[in-house]
């Protein structure tokens, strides 16, 4: 759509000789509104109050706490603040060690059996097993624990613990050589070792037994042999003491061999 202009105003150059009505309205510049800019923000500090005593509580006006109720609850409140104030100080001076972080590599096999103990019964089961039949080792203990029920009608596996207890040795004899000679010297076994060596006694005493229909039943034999002091166990545990005693001269020899490598 075109707009015819006065040739006056045309000829003054006011607007050109011919235009749209959109390039008009493109042509027209509306003045903006002037932008009022908001005062600036002063930041100021809240105001404190500064005492003379760091450890001092102040006290409202109005109560005197130099008497009665007032003053032992005054006394309470600047023992506690003093505590605070010493345990904060004695924080800062002597900081906690950062705590070590754990480790979650995976243990061997090793370690894993050095933590593990193994109840008695689980023992004689591994010292029982051949060939890595378990399943056949437990059947055999179960025939024992049954054989040792109906011969003394009390609890098998309590018979079993008092039969290794005592039928285990105190030493061992380790044999050294020392030149063409060899030295035996005993040697202290701890508690688990000696349950072992009680339990192989136990087993290899059945296995050259010939009483009895089954292995189990005669392992069930050997314990309550060794209870009423009638095993061959119990004589292996008797000469190697007896060993122990004849050799323990050998005791200080290792020891003073020892100190001189030291």
């Amino acid at each position: 759509m075109l707009f015819r202009l006065h040739p006056l105003r045309r000829a003054v150059g006011i607007v050109p000789r011919a235009t749209t009505f959109p390039s008009s309205l493109r042509s027209i510049t509306i003045p903006s509104a002037p932008t009022a800019t908001p005062p600036p923000i002063s930041l100021q500090p809240a105001p404190t109050q500064s005492f003379a005593n760091a450890n001092a509580i102040p006290q409202p006006a109005g109560i005197d706490f130099t008497k009665g109720h007032a003053a032992r609850i005054a006394s309470i409140l600047e023992s506690k603040a003093e505590e605070s104030h010493g345990f904060a100080e004695d924080e800062l001076s002597h900081p906690k060690p950062a705590a070590a972080p754990e480790s979650n590599a995976p243990q061997t096999n090793k370690e894993r059996r050095r933590n593990q103990e193994l109840t008695l019964t689980e023992a004689f089961v591994n010292n029982i097993m051949k060939d890595g039949k378990k399943a056949r080792a437990r059947r055999t203990l179960l025939d024992a624990l049954q054989h040792i029920q109906r011969e003394t009608g009390q609890d098998p596996h309590k018979v079993l613990q008092s039969a290794v207890t005592k039928v285990s040795p105190l030493v061992k004899i380790v044999t050294t050589k020392r030149g063409a000679k060899g030295i035996q010297t005993p040697t202290p076994l701890n508690e688990r070792q000696r349950r072992r060596f009680g339990i192989l006694w136990i087993v290899e005493a059945a296995s050259g037994s010939k009483q009895g229909t089954s292995f189990g039943q005669r392992i069930g034999m050997e314990v309550l042999a060794i209870l009423e002091d009638k095993s061959a166990a119990l004589l292996k545990r008797t000469n190697i003491h007896k060993q122990a005693l004849s050799n323990r001269s050998n005791i200080l020899m290792v020891e003073r061999k020892m100190r001189r490598s030291f």
